[in-house]
């Protein structure tokens, strides 16, 4: 097990390898160049500034010297925001987004798990059905619609909840939410149909036979086998939370990393884009990796990590 843990490791750090080298290239291969927009700028500023960030050397002595800096965990200077690193800028957005996303998986774990009791609960009846139909319509909306509709709704309508910026707890409603509701209709639907499977099967039958109540026998021993497909579907719901984040950032004007990311693909800072994008595949892999450690646990037949015979 160990060997097959060692060999997941080497396989997360050479993806991220590969993510470096190819973000560097392609960004720097685009057409356009981080100073391009700039009005007015004489040639000798331009080189001046192309020497100052390194730009006037070869592509392979800037990879080369971006790698030596990124080993010691330096993602170099921005281009656009003047004495400011990468590694400051993102430090500062970074908290605000990890928090964003943490209680939306956790806020989507408790909706999904409970409402997939419920349904259990109440198979065939309307609670179920009414459920089920409700997971599929969420499950299809993106967050680009799902944040301003709320928005619409709870903020212009109602005014219930305000509708951008972090000024306080009942600020983050929304955007958590809005992140939270597709991946707790996955959740829901997940977790209902492994629950059926377990309470369908012959030993749940046997264990309320001998007069153990239900809710102890779901506590105990079906909730962890029922939480084996949703242990594996943490690394693709850490990308939707990474990918969804950008969105709803923007839309509510949080001060996360994905409004960095827009701004510095519009500015052409090639500094920040490709610490934004190493930051962002480190999360996706640790999380993924998490995954399957997490699925070992859970369902050790189900996961490649298992030991060898």
């Amino acid at each position: 097990m160990k060997k097959r843990i060692l060999l997941r490791l080497g396989s997360t750090f050479l993806v991220l390898a590969c993510i470096i080298t190819a973000s560097f290239f392609l960004i720097r291969l685009a057409p356009g160049g981080p100073f391009d927009a700039e009005r007015a700028i004489s040639p000798e500023i331009r080189a001046q500034l192309m020497r100052q960030y390194g730009l006037d050397q070869p592509l392979h002595v800037q990879y080369l010297h971006y790698i030596e800096n990124l080993l010691h965990f330096d993602l170099g200077m921005s281009m656009k925001y003047p004495g400011k690193s990468v590694s400051g800028i993102l430090s500062e957005g970074l908290p605000w987004s990890a928090g964003l996303g943490a209680f939306a998986l956790l806020t989507a774990l408790f909706f999904g798990i409970s409402m997939a009791w419920l349904g259990v609960q109440m198979p065939g009846r309307n609670l179920d059905r009414w459920l089920t139909r409700i997971s599929l319509v969420c499950l299809s909306l993106p967050g680009i619609i799902i944040a301003p509709l709320s928005v619409l709704i709870f903020s212009l309508w109602l005014g219930l909840l305000p509708a951008g910026l972090l000024e306080g707890p009942e600020h983050l409603v929304l955007p958590v939410f809005a992140l939270a509701i597709p991946l707790a209709a996955r959740i829901f639907l997940l977790m209902r149909d492994s629950i059926q499977t377990q309470t369908a099967s012959t030993w749940f039958k046997a264990a309320l036979g001998r007069g153990i109540t239900s809710s102890t026998i779901f506590l105990r021993h079906v909730l962890r086998h029922a939480m084996a497909p949703v242990a594996a579907f943490l690394a693709p719901a850490s990308a939707a939370l990474l990918t969804g984040s950008i969105v709803i950032e923007t839309v509510f004007i949080l001060p996360g990393i994905g409004r960095h990311f827009i701004q510095a693909a519009l500015n052409r800072d090639l500094t920040l884009i490709t610490g934004t994008v190493i930051v962002y595949s480190a999360i996706l892999l640790f999380f993924n990796l998490l995954a399957d450690l997490l699925l070992m646990l859970l369902d050790p037949a189900k996961t490649d990590l298992e030991a060898d015979p």
